[in-house]
């Protein structure tokens, strides 16, 4: 990761606006298993004084019972570097990304299964989280990009962005191909929006699609 987040640092690139910036690296969570160590290498990294004003993100996912303790965590480490004169961050706020495989899992290997229980309390958490996310002493420090396709979501996320202040701090991070319409209604609201698009060699073009 130090490797990795030092070439972002070295190989910057231009903006839309002629300003030449850091590439942006976030590190995005699979498995529940490596969700605490994803955490802690985030933080450990990120805290040698060569990184001090790199800003780089990570995501959380709602459907962990442990969403509110990470964003919790990343609060806390964010909002201290702001303090010390360091960069902001960043929390890229998802539904969840393995729903399948951790039930799978957990039921070969007798576990609990990691994940909430129903869609209804996924939901909900997520905009629990992205409430407390978008408070403006919260979002200075730790930046939020809400991913989803979700129209009520999105529309939930802009009024409240709106409402407390804090929309500077947001974007809003979607596929690209899917729900194409949306985006494009939200460049016209002057939104910042993110698409994400994967990049490989033919061969692995089946593990883009998914």
């Amino acid at each position: 990761m130090s490797a990795l987040y030092q070439r972002a640092i070295d190989y910057p690139y231009v903006d839309e606006n002629g300003v030449k910036r850091a590439k942006f690296v976030n590190l995005d969570m699979e498995e529940y298993k490596d969700a605490h160590f994803t955490m802690r290498l985030f933080k450990t990294v990120l805290s040698q004084p060569e990184f001090k004003n790199y800003e780089a993100g990570i995501v959380i996912q709602a459907y962990l019972p442990d969403t509110y303790d990470f964003q919790t965590e990343l609060l806390e480490f964010a909002k201290a570097r702001v303090a010390d004169g360091g960069a902001p961050l960043k929390m890229r706020l998802v539904k969840g990304c393995n729903l399948e495989m951790e039930t799978v899992t957990s039921s070969l290997r007798g576990w609990p299964n990691p994940i909430r229980t129903s869609k209804t309390e996924v939901d909900a958490n997520y905009l629990h989280i992205l409430e407390r996310a978008l408070l403006p002493e919260n979002a200075k420090a730790l930046h939020v990009g809400v991913a989803s396709h979700n129209l009520f979501t999105i529309a939930y996320a802009y009024l409240l962005s709106q409402k407390y202040g804090s929309s500077e701090y947001m974007t809003f991070e979607m596929l690209e191909g899917m729900a194409d319409h949306v985006w494009r209604a939200q460049s016209i609201l002057g939104n910042h929006v993110i698409l994400y698009a994967p990049v490989v060699k033919d061969e692995h073009f089946l593990n883009a699609v998914s």
